[in-house]
């Protein structure tokens, strides 16, 4: 099995941190348990899958990555969340975490 490592920036680590509270506070969830379930297994995909999830350019003017992964969730179609990264050899330096329904990412996939 080929090695890799996958880092998360701190901005990244905020963002996943304040995303439990987020989506509990809009009743995504009804315990912050379940929040944090759900913002866990978007991080151990990123770690378990960037190596091997097709990796997508991101347009010339986005300054903080050189790729992104699309994480589609089980049991929900409508939602998908994009990690945006670097790359050297085996290493994986995750800058962003965003989903399908944020502005930015309008234009990277289509649902």
């Amino acid at each position: 099995m080929e090695e890799y490592e996958v880092t998360f920036t701190t901005e990244v680590e905020d963002y996943l941190f304040g995303l439990s509270f987020t989506l509990y506070a809009d009743e995504y969830f009804g315990f912050i348990e379940q929040a944090d379930r759900f913002v866990d297994y978007i991080a151990q995909t990123i770690k378990r899958d960037v190596h091997k999830l097709k990796h997508y350019p991101v347009p010339k003017d986005v300054k903080y990555a050189d790729y992104y992964i699309v994480v589609r969730l089980p049991k929900n179609k409508h939602t998908a969340y994009h990690a945006y990264f670097k790359k050297k050899d085996n290493r994986y330096l995750v800058t962003k975490i965003s989903n399908n329904h944020e502005p930015e990412a309008k234009f990277l996939n289509d649902f």
